[in-house]
């Protein structure tokens, strides 16, 4: 039976990180390596979670022991840990890779039979398709990856011995936890010259290295400290097009896979919004008190004023809690805009705590009135760090396809990944405003962007020679119903069958536009010098397959299985799986020690601390009156200990 190593000791504490970034014309392949070596005198199992992003695609996991190389391979995951039990059992070094049960948005590696002193290098294997922005691809490297920090006994209790520290513990990110040394290795590659390339830090924009001149490439190598920090990887090749077709070729030479691009670019057209719903999500926490929430009603109002003629609208205020103003959107008429009005100027910072999930959820549960399909445009304003941001941006993520989500945050303690992140998710975008006074005309210029005309019922056939269509284009999940300027239209899709492919159509209708013919159609083309060798497309095409057939109502794991094993990417049903079947002997016994790479530490924030085994020995050892008042206490964050001080990393 494994036990649990003393409270505070770390068992495997993180030696060094490194980042390779392989980046060309369509993907990215970066290798994340870790470097362990236990510290412990008894042999362990180490359980690591870390965050992933949902954008890229595991396809290879290795990890090295000593002088042992495991080499992983795709298994049915419900048959991993009984596999993994009894090779463990015979004294063999074993290691299992999967998604986390309750958080999809998170690996979990397995290893046992860690010898003591030993040294353990993981090696995680991504891909991706690039991100672009305007005439430029980036990559970004997000902060969750880079802060591998070793995890620490913290002394600092709560002066009230109160029980809110189990749940939101205040660190103090410089003094007690020690930075992790990186290095970051890259190498962009493209079929034209680079004519611009920088890599810069992701919340600053500050310059850590730029190509000095053009050139057909461009690589270097930065060393680092692990920090809570993301970096972006940006580079412009020349000659770069709006739209294009990529297929690639596997070495077998048996499959295509094609990637499409094409972005959304509208005639220069006037906007005739008649048609929509404008739904403002309004924070009312204590922190918004004063001249903030002030100035947030005033903003409102010129909001409502501002509204297109036929549009349909609600205010939802939140918290602790969220209240509607009207139990669903109604429409924009003189009586309903003079009851918002009053109703905004009895408005109070009263709320309590900074819960978005709830409002957005409720929000989410109810469809439009309006009888034709109409685009829902939703304005998040907040200057608070947020509760739950994990289950946040996967509500905006699942909502995506109908709502376009707009997020402010104001001041210097909002949590800018989360306000980021949702608009990305939620395919708006986002502003951050450092002055009360900057409120109204960040509303008003965003609300401008959000009334521009809008693509609906897209769809798109990849084309023969003749032109005609052979095959209906699979369009990412969120694309179709509606499309939104400058967006751009990723289309993955196997096209082994196609064998005379010449280009691919794509045609919309144009919503909310002051013009006569709506409909409108555009052919993108292939030519044989769009042809590469690879199987990075093939893992992203079988990953957006995998992902449909994970949310169809009656899953098929037979098939999931089958396909994730025949292009090794991970899945939501498979693990990778280690082992060496050398036989190890220890003289004592083996102990467990977890490991969770932190998640990104924003300026102020209370961080939330997962110590569950602790809660539960707290708990057991009270009587059940003492055991239920705690309870509530801990289930309550909005209830914390006056006592409990937010700490800055800058101190």
């Amino acid at each position: 039976m494994l036990k649990r190593l003393a409270p505070g000791a770390t068992g495997l504490p993180l030696q060094s990180v490194s980042v390779t970034i392989q980046a060309n014309d369509a993907v990215t392949c970066y290798t994340l390596g870790l470097v362990y070596k236990s510290d412990s005198k008894n042999p362990i199992e180490a359980n690591i979670t870390f965050p992933t992003n949902e954008t890229w695609a595991l396809r290879k996991v290795t990890t090295q022991v000593a002088d042992r190389v495991l080499e992983s391979k795709i298994v049915a995951k419900e048959k991993v840990k009984e596999k993994y039990d009894d090779d463990i059992s015979r004294s063999r070094l074993a290691s299992f890779v999967n998604y986390d049960d309750d958080r999809k948005d998170c690996l979990q590696m397995t290893i046992g039979n860690i010898a003591p002193k030993e040294t353990v290098k993981i090696n995680y294997e991504f891909v991706g398709v690039n991100q672009v922005d305007g005439n430029a691809y980036y990559f970004g490297l997000p902060n969750q990856i880079l802060e591998m920090i070793i995890p620490v006994k913290s002394t600092r209790r709560c002066k009230r011995r109160c029980n809110c520290f189990p749940r939101y513990h205040i660190i103090n990110y410089y003094k007690e936890y020690t930075h992790t040394p990186t290095t970051i290795k890259f190498e962009v590659s493209t079929s034209t010259k680079i004519n611009k390339a920088s890599l810069y830090i992701d919340n600053t924009k500050d310059k850590l290295l730029e190509l000095e001149e053009p050139s057909e490439s461009w690589s270097d190598e930065l060393e680092t400290v692990a920090t809570s920090i993301g970096f972006i990887l940006r580079w412009q090749p020349s000659g770069k097009e709006g739209s294009s077709i990529l297929v690639e070729k596997n070495p077998s030479g048996k499959r295509l896979s094609a990637l499409a691009s094409y972005p959304l670019q509208f005639p220069n057209v006037e906007p005739l919004f008649t048609r929509g719903e404008f739904v403002l999500l309004l924070d009312r926490s204590k922190s918004m008190g004063g001249k903030r929430l002030q100035l947030a009603i005033e903003a409102s109002i010129l909001f409502l004023k501002s509204l297109p003629s036929e549009s349909i609208f609600n205010i939802i205020s939140f918290g602790g809690s969220f209240e509607p103003m009207f139990t669903e959107s109604v429409k924009n008429s003189d009586e309903n805009i003079e009851k918002a009005v009053a109703t905004l100027s009895e408005f109070k910072a009263n709320m309590g705590g900074t819960d978005i999930f709830s409002p957005l959820h409720h929000l989410f549960s109810f469809k439009t009135k309006n009888k034709s399909p109409v685009p829902r445009f939703v304005f998040l304003l907040t200057d608070g760090a947020v509760e739950n941001p994990g289950a946040v941006l996967s509500l905006v993520s699942l909502q995506k396809a109908s709502n376009r989500v707009f997020s402010m945050g104001i001041g210097e303690q909002v949590s800018e990944k989360l306000v980021q992140e949702a608009a990305d998710r939620g395919r708006g975008k986002a502003l951050f405003i450092q002055e009360p006074e900057e409120i109204p005309a960040a509303i008003v210029g965003i609300l401008e962007d959000a009334i521009k005309p809008c693509a609906t019922n897209i769809q798109a056939w990849w084309l023969d020679t003749e032109g005609n269509p052979i095959k209906e284009a699979k369009l990412p999940d969120g694309i179709g119903q509606f499309g939104y300027p400058d967006e751009i239209i990723r289309v993955l899709d196997d096209v082994t069958e196609l064998k005379d492919l010449s280009g691919m159509k794509v045609a919309y209708e144009l919503l909310n536009a002051d013009i006569e013919e709506t409909d409108f159609d555009e052919v993108v083309s292939f030519t044989k010098s769009d042809l590469i060798d690879g199987h990075d497309l093939a893992c992203l095409v079988a990953r957006e397959e995998i992902r449909r057939l994970e949310k169809e109502a009656k899953v098929d794991e037979a098939t999931i299985v089958a396909k994730s094993k025949q292009n090794s990417v991970l899945s939501n049903y498979t693990s990778f799986y280690m082992v060496c079947k050398d036989q190890r002997k220890f003289s004592s016994e083996v102990k467990s020690v977890n490991l969770t790479l932190a998640t990104p530490i924003q300026k102020g924030v209370l961080v939330q601390n997962r110590r569950t085994q602790m809660k539960k020995s707290k708990t057991a050892s009270r009587s059940p009156a003492q055991a239920m008042k705690r309870k509530r206490v801990v289930e309550n964050p909005t209830k914390k200990c006056k006592s409990a001080k937010r700490v800055s990393p800058e101190t």
